[in-house]
């Protein structure tokens, strides 16, 4: 792959100035495609649950595959999973981590 050409310095004061047009404080979870969820061995909490169904995409990191399993339960009703990985990211030990890629379903 070829790297784009570098921004001249014009371009990138026109980025800066988008980017300032809008600080965090003023962004929505509606600015956002994507959330990434790595939550405690206990799984998600009710207000985190509800929060991610606003999300077209939900990359969810678990430790604890029961707790996995809960949590896909509840938000089956709105996402479906799209992809998932475990990896063996702590070998002599019976932990498993597991990598879900869910997606919004569409609301007809």
């Amino acid at each position: 792959r070829q790297r784009p050409p570098p921004m001249t310095q014009q371009e990138d004061e026109e980025d800066e100035e988008e980017a300032d047009d809008k600080t965090m404080d003023d962004k929505t979870m509606d600015d956002f495609d994507v959330i990434l969820v790595d939550p405690p061995r206990r799984g998600l909490d009710r207000w985190t649950r509800d929060a991610i169904r606003h999300f077209p995409h939900v990359l969810y990191v678990s430790c604890n595959p029961t707790a996995l399993l809960d949590d896909l339960r509840d938000l089956r009703a709105s996402h479906d999973v799209a992809a998932a990985a475990f990896l063996d990211a702590f070998p002599q030990t019976p932990h498993l981590e597991c990598l879900v890629h869910l997606v919004r379903r569409i609301t007809s």
